[in-house]
């Protein structure tokens, strides 16, 4: 008797939460609250949340239950929603599982004094790997632009540097050069002027000893002219006397 009673319940689940055994319910009025809001979970197992139903034109709580889960599929709740101007109810149904995608069940919800279905969705899955895959090869390629940047500044820096260097160097050299040319011109102007001033100490010591040996040759020469004249003149009275 047992057994029988939990096929019986079971079926009876299983038409409740089978589209193709769902009649379809309408109305114009809206949907009572929920009786109980509630969310369960359970090892192989889907919960099927609490529903209004119309039963002979009465709203009729159903309470949420636990039915055996679908390998491969996923459980749509029912609920209501308006079109054509009035309240009908959409069936839940198992839909296979989408890949990449998670589907988030519908829930109840409150929107000020009211309650209100939100309807269940599929979500894309968010790869992590991935996306931190990327994210890290973004971030090394980021890295190795920063460091391919920081090596050219540094060669930049050591470039100008050594031309810095080498400019300094070369005006070093310069000036070196320059310096060892004024050096060697002075030694040259000093060298002429040393030059110069001993050709004109010979040439005045030339110029003295020419000058010595003609006073002495024109000493020699009145000399021996007064001497030739005193003579004549000694003569010239010694011939008067006789």
């Amino acid at each position: 008797m047992h057994r029988l009673a939990a096929v019986a319940i079971a079926a009876a689940l299983w038409m409740i939460a089978s589209p193709a055994h769902a009649a379809p319910r309408h109305s114009t009025h809206r949907p009572p609250a929920p009786s109980s809001v509630e969310i369960r979970h359970k090892a192989g197992y889907v919960w099927i949340a609490g529903q209004w139903d119309l039963v002979r034109g009465r709203w009729v709580w159903t309470d949420g239950h636990f039915v055996r889960a679908r390998a491969g599929y996923v459980w749509i709740d029912g609920y209501w929603t308006v079109s054509g101007g009035e309240y009908v109810y959409v069936d839940g149904y198992w839909e296979k599982v989408r890949t990449g995608y998670t589907y988030r069940p519908g829930t109840w919800y409150r929107s000020g004094s009211d309650w209100s279905w939100r309807v269940g969705s599929w979500e894309r899955d968010r790869v992590e790997d991935h996306r931190d895959d990327r994210r890290y090869d973004r971030d090394d390629r980021r890295a190795d632009r920063r460091d391919d940047r920081r090596a050219d500044r540094d060669d930049r820096r050591d470039d100008r540097r050594a031309d810095r260097d080498d400019r300094r160097d070369d005006r070093r050299a310069d000036r070196d050069d320059r310096r060892d040319d004024r050096r060697a011109d002075r030694n040259d102007r000093r060298d002429d002027r040393r030059a110069g001033t001993s050709n004109r100490s010979n040439r005045n010591a030339s110029n003295r000893n020419a000058n010595n040996r003609n006073a002495n040759g024109n000493g020699n020469g009145n000399g021996n002219g007064n001497r030739g004249g005193n003579r004549n003149r000694t003569n010239r009275g010694g011939g008067s006397r006789r």
